[in-house]
Order: structure tokens, then sequence, then C-alpha cells
């Protein structure tokens, strides 16, 4: 099998191969043996069981799927909807935010955009937002620290052009807006962020 969890081989093995370095933890509780690369299809599939259906991933988790580097300590969810859905406790946190966008759910029609640029990637059937809408969100919604480095990693594949885009679907209501926008000059501004040729 290719990922392991504490409970296949008891918590002190666990432990133990954490320590040693055999394995390589792709979230909580799951892992993968050292020598499997995390592959965007192997983080999706770390999430997926932590993804409540109708709802799409977004901000630092969507980020990690596209480009790795460290799991998210909260998963980020997306729904058209404000109705409370059930589900089982997991240790993997997450949070329900409302999309407002008219492209969002429940369509999740692929990996191509939408005509009005609501751009998700499904991705082995957990839907993933764009890497520049994740940017935002994550902009909006996690820690500072938590955001830039999401960013860092992110600005081989985002265009500075896409970023300034999705800044159009974020509702000037929205209070998350003008830190998510503070959080971007700071950014554009300290020339670390180049964005993708």
């Amino acid at each position: 099998m290719w990922t392991v969890t504490a409970s296949d081989v008891g918590n002190a093995a666990w432990s133990r191969l954490q320590r040693d370095g055999l394995i390589t933890p792709l979230g909580p509780l799951l892992a993968l043996p050292a020598d499997i690369p995390h592959t965007p299809a192997l983080r999706r599939a770390a999430l997926s069981p932590h993804v409540v259906p109708g709802r799409f991933v977004s901000g630092a988790a969507a980020l990690w799927v596209h480009v790795g580097g460290a799991a998210p300590r909260v998963i980020d969810q997306c729904s058209a909807h404000a109705r409370h859905d059930r589900q089982a406790w997991s240790p993997w946190p997450s949070r329900h935010h409302l999309s407002d966008r008219p492209g969002d759910p429940p369509g999740f029609a692929g990996d191509t955009p939408a005509a009005d640029g609501a751009a998700l990637r499904v991705i082995h059937a957990v839907p993933v937002a764009s890497p520049a809408r994740a940017l935002i969100d994550a902009l909006r919604w996690d820690e500072l620290p938590v955001a830039i480095d999401c960013a860092l990693r992110a600005r081989s594949i985002i265009g500075i052009g896409e970023i300034e885009a999705e800044f159009h679907w974020v509702s000037t209501h929205d209070r998350s807006r003008a830190r998510a926008a503070s959080a971007w000059q700071m950014l554009r501004s300290s020339s670390l962020f180049t964005g993708a040729a």
C-alpha cells in the first residue's frame, strides 16, 4: 500500500518511522514512504476524505495541492450554499466559506475555467480552486506568514495579471478583501513576487 497511517502500524512504530525518516507526512495521520514523491494527485488523495461533497478546496490547501510544501493546518472549503452539512469528526480541521461567484458550484465541470472566470480544477474528483484564486483566498483567510509562504511557493505558476483579475470576484463588502489587497500590495512592492513568466 502506498500510504501509511498510524493505525496501520501502531503509534510507537509511526513515531519511530517518522523519526528515522522512513515516512514523510502527507497531512495528519497519513504519510508516504520516503522514496515516493508527493504529487498533486497524492496530495488531493490526502484531502479527499476530509472534503464535504458539493464543496471545493481553496486557500492554502488548494495551493498545497498545486505546488506542494508543508501541509496546511486547516482545509478551506467553499460552497454556494450556507447550509450546515453534518460531517464525521476529522483530524484535519476545516473551515466553510460561502462563495458568491456566479460560476461556482454546483457546476464543477472539469478542468476548464467557467465563462465568468471562476476557474476550478477538478483533480481526481475533489474540485480545487485555480492557483490565482487559491492565493487570493489564502491572503484573505490564513495567517499572514502562512499566506506569504503560499505566495512564494506558487509564484512560478501564477501570473500577476491573474491575481489582480481575481480581486474583481471578491465582493467589496467582504472585510477580508482589504486584508488580501494590503498583503498583495506588500508582496508586489517587495519584489519577492514576480509571478509566472
